[in-house]
């Protein structure tokens, strides 16, 4: 890993809900993958969307966002991105699997930093299996 940042990081709430509980809510977790095969990088962009529900287990209007960019740098990268025609590439699956196990546990632990003395303080994300969010992923680009 060769460069992290935050794209975006934002907190919504209509002042209505302090009574809710930030240890209630949905999470939408959204990667997306390039693929510099020149440079021998791939660029992931992780996008973690937070619902917290109300007390009837609906979402609320108190949410957070939060788009984090991750670069890596990988050694042979040819051994485990393979070009299509298209412009898309192939990435195997244990690269990839590696890649979000990565980019999903450093996104936990900077939205935890984020949220704290906030609407949504206290907040942990889940731990996820990786391979469930493989299943996201946008087509790769080179």
């Amino acid at each position: 890993m060769i460069n992290i940042r935050t794209l975006k990081g934002n907190i919504n709430s209509d002042g209505a809900d302090t009574d809710l509980d930030p240890k209630n809510y949905e999470i939408e977790c959204i990667p997306e993958i390039a693929a510099n095969l020149k440079e021998s990088l791939i660029r992931v962009v992780f996008r973690i969307d937070i619902h917290i529900l109300n007390t009837e287990g609906k979402k609320s209007a108190t949410t957070g966002s939060y788009a984090n960019e991750f670069i890596f740098e990988i050694d042979a990268i040819e051994d485990f991105v393979k070009p299509r025609e298209s412009g898309e590439v192939d990435i195997n699956p244990e690269l990839a699997t590696a890649l979000l196990s990565l980019t999903f546990s450093t996104s936990r632990g900077m939205i935890y930093t984020h949220t704290q003395g906030t609407i949504l303080d206290g907040i942990i994300l889940p731990v996820i299996d990786a391979t469930e969010l493989q299943q996201a992923f946008a087509s790769p680009q080179i």
